[in-house]
């Protein structure tokens, strides 16, 4: 991955994150889920099954499910 590439991923990483806790301090937790949910399903295009299942496992094991 070249210079430019990285830094666009940590752009895009950073913005996703100041936007949560933007969303959460305004109470905005339904609104907050319904655009969690579109972008899940707009990254799970082009992923294979078992990609996603490990994606989701990391997740859930990171959150202490």
């Amino acid at each position: 991955m070249c210079e430019r590439e990285k830094r666009e991923v940590m752009e895009i990483a950073l913005y996703e994150n100041q936007y949560a806790q933007e969303m959460l301090r305004a109470g905005k937790v339904e609104e907050y889920m319904h655009y969690l949910k579109v972008s899940q399903y707009r990254l799970k295009c082009g992923m294979e099954g078992k990609e996603i299942e490990t994606v989701i496992k990391r997740a859930e094991e990171a959150a202490g499910e």
